[in-house]
């Protein structure tokens, strides 16, 4: 037995060697003198001068003179171990998800070892499956059933035929949830529960009138709420395009659409405030972020102060809010940052310069001062500088003064503009009626199931890790709460008006 063995052994070498490509063999010499011009090559890249090698300025290598860093046994090992593992071709799906490639996708399934395994499932009896599918939940008792045709031979489809049923439709929007890597053309309706056929796959854009251009026709459109959460005033944001926006990012472009083509800017048509959307993907969730500016007159009456703050149709701010505003104390925080407006200068600038030998520009600014001495630059105090964070949902404030130039005012070019700044955490595209959607739209949930900010964001601000992606800049104002006195007011009740 070990002299046959042996032969066998041989006659594989052998055959193996006969269908490799002699090309890709190298001798001993050939190898010496690859490794010698490679010392050449680094010889000559050293700077005389500095006695350093020349690489570029992204180069991660070290630029010291001497010998190279010494290989690592153990790296080494623990990359030939890894290399054509199941991350690598998880990896590779992936990859193949990303760029749209079926044919990757096919060849990676061994038909083989699939005939394998489903001979393995079917030498199990039917009553051990059922007893195991008795202790599972109906997501994962469906998950279970469709995962090969023995399987649902042997299950049945009880476990189907239950999400059906109007008590179970929670537990159904969690079971498609697992089809979504699988539908790249459909996308998941939550009042219907089911997949619709995408119309412009990857050519969605969103628009103020949504309804005139629908990502798919949904059949109870008229019997049925869209779901959408508030922008502005007559401005909204479908929850079809949040998951459009996060399936591209997990999957593919193919699946969805980038999150910069969801970024807008706008002039109200009902007022003078303008506004504009940003919107970033953090950990799989989709952040936002709402800036909204308008000109304001210094010294304004508390009517003069509603008319700017909100519109008369819906008696809702023109700004950016989430469901909370009216509980706490957003609207006492514009309107106390509204106070800090001071009065225009009674002398342009060339009147300041003209006055004699003092007329500088810092004589001009300083002489631009309204009547209670303070400069132009107006900084928020105590109550109105801080920002603010809603403890209901994930939703942030901060409330500013600022210099903006009027392009129709000739006169004065530069007034002061209130700025309303909101970042918000919009989910996962996951959850209607939990997690930050529903909270920021004010669903109700269960007693000690409520949505705490602070203890789900933690110390970190929304604002920060907004900031820190895209403009590079933290805000440096300390965080307050929004409510703190937990107060819950609705339109009868308090001080918001």
């Amino acid at each position: 037995m070990v002299k046959l063995r042996k032969k066998a052994l041989q006659k594989n070498t052998q055959q193996n060697l006969k269908t490799q490509n002699p090309s890709n063999f190298q001798t001993l010499g050939e190898i010496w003198e690859s490794n010698r011009q490679t010392r050449l090559d680094r010889s000559q890249s050293i700077d005389p001068q500095l006695g350093e090698r020349q690489y570029s300025i992204f180069s991660q290598s070290s630029t010291l003179v001497g010998d190279s860093r010494p290989v690592d046994s153990t790296e080494l090992l623990h990359s030939l171990v890894e290399h054509g593992a199941l991350n690598s071709i998880t990896d590779t799906i992936d990859i193949a998800r990303r760029i749209g490639d079926t044919d990757i996708l096919a060849s990676l399934i061994d038909p083989r070892l699939i005939a394998q395994r489903e001979r393995m499932i079917a030498s199990l009896p039917p009553d051990l499956w059922k007893h195991i599918l008795s202790h599972l939940d109906f997501v994962s008792a469906a998950a279970l059933t469709i995962t090969s045709k023995t399987l649902i031979l042997k299950l049945g489809t009880s476990s189907l035929v239950a999400l059906n049923a109007p008590q179970n439709r929670t537990s159904r929007l969690r079971f498609l949830q697992y089809l979504d890597p699988t539908l790249p053309f459909h996308l998941l309706c939550f009042p219907c529960a089911t997949y619709h056929l995408r119309l412009n796959p990857g050519q969605e854009r969103l628009t103020a009138d949504y309804t005139s251009t629908p990502v798919f026709i949904c059949p109870k459109v008229h019997g049925s709420v869209l779901p959408r959460t508030r922008l502005t005033h007559a401005r909204a944001l479908p929850l079809a395009f949040v998951q459009l926006a996060l399936r591209a990012h997990r999957y593919g472009p193919t699946y969805g659409i980038l999150t910069t083509s969801l970024s807008r800017r706008w002039n109200c048509p009902h007022s003078n405030w303008r506004h504009a959307t940003r919107y970033m993907v953090h950990r799989d969730h989709l952040l936002m972020r709402v800036v909204s500016q308008c000109i304001a007159e210094p010294k304004l009456t508390p009517t003069g102060e509603r008319i700017l703050l909100y519109s008369r149709e819906e008696y809702e701010p023109y700004f950016s809010v989430c469901a909370h505003w009216r509980d706490g104390v957003l609207m006492d925080v514009c309107k106390c940052a509204l106070s800090h407006i001071p009065e225009r200068p009674k002398a342009g600038v060339r009147q300041v310069l003209a006055s004699g030998p003092k007329g500088t520009a810092t004589a001009a600014l300083r002489g631009m001062q309204g009547n209670a001495g303070q400069g132009m630059m107006v900084r928020g105090c105590g109550v109105c500088g801080p920002m603010r964070r809603c403890k209901d949902c994930a939703s942030e404030y901060l409330v500013e003064v600022k210099m903006v130039e009027d392009e129709k005012d000739k006169v004065v070019r530069f007034k002061h503009a209130i700025t309303v700044t909101r970042w918000a955490d919009l989910g996962d595209g996951r959850e209607l009626d939990g997690g930050e959607w529903g909270a920021m739209n004010g669903v109700k949930m269960q007693e000690g199931k409520g949505y705490d900010s602070f203890g789900v964001i933690g110390g970190r601000a929304l604002s920060g890790i907004f900031e820190a992606e895209i403009s590079g800049s933290i805000p440096g104002q300390r965080i307050l709460s929004l409510n703190p006195e937990g107060a819950k007011r609705n339109e009868e009740g308090g001080a918001w008006y």
